[in-house]
């Protein structure tokens, strides 16, 4: 079985550096802590779901980690993606942007570029050698390819897995047959 579990919005970082999601209804005026979901929350989520888990995050990178947190040239989830992608979590993480980049919008296909690029790989363009399914490997070079296409290479996303996890699929594409 493969859990996806897909992230969409905007995060930010603490007077810590502690690493938040922030959900449409997120109060500024309070501190993260309250109107937030913390790194921590998600590690300790995702880290009981059984199976293989694939986690997906489109949302703008600001910088992060090495030396003074806030100025580095690393992602907001940089850190988190690089505790889920250990053995200890086994966890799959897509991420829409580098370190320094920002997941932008496409005003056209009223989403993230990258949440765009997700779909079309998802529904069939992705499916390179016409077996019928999309394979994450498959899926990974799709989005990373499609997304440097239709951002004019001003935004890569990419993927960190564990080294034990082989590609595996993610959707059967139906041909009609």
């Amino acid at each position: 079985d493969v859990g996806i579990v897909f992230y969409s919005g905007h995060g930010d970082r603490d007077e810590n550096t502690n690493f938040y999601v922030l959900p449409c209804d997120i109060d500024r005026s309070q501190p993260l802590i309250v109107t937030g979901v913390s790194d921590m929350q998600i590690k300790s989520i995702l880290q009981v779901i059984p199976g293989r888990l694939l986690l997906i995050l489109d949302a703008c990178h600001a910088a992060t980690l090495q030396g003074d947190k806030r100025k580095a040239d690393f992602s907001l989830t940089d850190e988190l993606t690089r505790e889920l992608t250990t053995d200890d979590y086994g966890i799959v993480v897509m991420s829409s942007s580098g370190g320094r980049e920002f997941s932008l919008e496409s005003p056209e296909h009223k989403s993230g570029v990258f949440t765009h690029a997700l779909v079309e790989g998802l529904t069939g363009q992705a499916d390179f050698n016409h077996d019928a399914a999309v394979y994450l490997s498959e899926l990974d070079a799709y989005v990373t390819e499609r997304v440097k296409e239709l951002t004019r290479g001003r935004q890569h996303p990419y993927t960190a897995k564990p080294g034990t996890i082989r590609s595996f699929p993610l959707t059967r594409i139906n041909t009609g047959e």
